[in-house]
């Protein structure tokens, strides 16, 4: 006879029905712990939590605004974007004038809402869709760099083409194409992304003693003309190793990238990861001045013939 198991057996059975019974009732009567179960939101005061784990903080953005300031360059404020004050990096001798009918430098991102660790959404580390906080913000910096300390007219666009990650290289195809058929005179062609590599010090220079986020240059070879624009990426990089060693980490390289990375548009076309998701989004907005300063040393390179 198995009496004792059959009894064990009664009583689980009873037990699993109270709590059926209980999740039900908790279910009726607060509806939005389902629905903060589903997005993984639980309905916990952040107060709370900040005092357990420590790194929280950093998906506080609003006391973030204030800790990511640096000298002329603040993107909260509109304030006039500039390194001018800082003469380890500015170069006065490059600066030309103006001339906003004919820019020089398009600025565009495949993958927009790539983000920083400090300031990415607390769901997804990764992206933000706010523009001041993503990969799209930084493209304006440099771009306001190029302008404002170097008078090269540049255009920026921050269209979002990863809302579908996977047929993001086709849509920013189609935005490149469109901006290439108003205006065929760029001669540099940037498409800035943020690297995936999670090791801080590897992706981590010190230059004139300030945290910069590290640069690399992504290329596809497998296109007819790629090796002009490799020609192009290594003339930049020759540039950076000479005024800033340890920022470039080089080039990467693919045969058969997604759609050729779009570099089949333009020999003048390069992709360019600044910084990756272990940095900060400060350490990636300190390396803008001095990209600003390699992009204005290679159109005069070019100018020069």
């Amino acid at each position: 006879m198995n009496t004792d198991k059959e009894t064990h057996k009664k009583s689980n059975g009873g037990l699993y029905i109270v709590i059926i019974i209980l999740f039900i009732i908790i279910l009726r009567n607060n509806v939005s712990f389902l629905s903060n179960l589903l997005n993984v939101k639980l309905n916990i005061t952040q107060a709370v939590l900040k005092s357990e784990i420590k790194w929280l903080k950093y998906y506080d953005k609003t006391a973030i605004t204030t800790k990511l300031s640096l000298p002329g360059l603040n993107l909260n404020d509109g304030t006039t974007i500039t390194s001018q004050n800082d003469e380890a990096v500015y170069n006065a001798s490059l600066r030309q004038a103006l001339d906003e009918n004919n820019p020089q430098v398009y600025i565009y991102h495949t993958h927009t809402s790539e983000s920083f660790f400090n300031v990415a959404d607390p769901i997804d580390f990764k992206i933000s869709e706010e523009k001041r906080y993503n990969i799209s913000g930084l493209g304006q910096t440099l771009c306001d760099l190029l302008e404002n300390d170097y008078g090269i007219a540049s255009r920026h666009d921050d269209i979002v083409h990863d809302e579908v990650y996977v047929g993001a290289y086709k849509s920013s195809r189609a935005t490149l194409e469109e901006a290439l058929a108003k205006y065929s005179g760029y001669k540099l062609i940037i498409d800035m992304h943020r690297d995936s590599v999670d090791n801080v010090e590897a992706e981590t220079a010190v230059i004139n003693g300030e945290r910069v986020a590290k640069i690399m240059f992504v290329l596809d070879l497998s296109h007819k003309g790629a090796e002009k624009n490799l020609k192009v990426a290594q003339d930049l990089i020759a540039i950076s190793d000479r005024l800033f060693p340890g920022l470039c980490k080089g080039t990467y390289t693919y045969e058969g990238g997604s759609s050729f990375f779009n570099q089949d548009l333009s020999s003048n076309n390069v992709l360019i990861e600044v910084g990756s998701v272990c940095n900060t989004l400060e350490e990636a907005r300190n390396s803008q001045k001095y990209l600003a300063r390699i992009i204005a040393e290679y159109l005069r390179l070019v100018a020069s013939g």
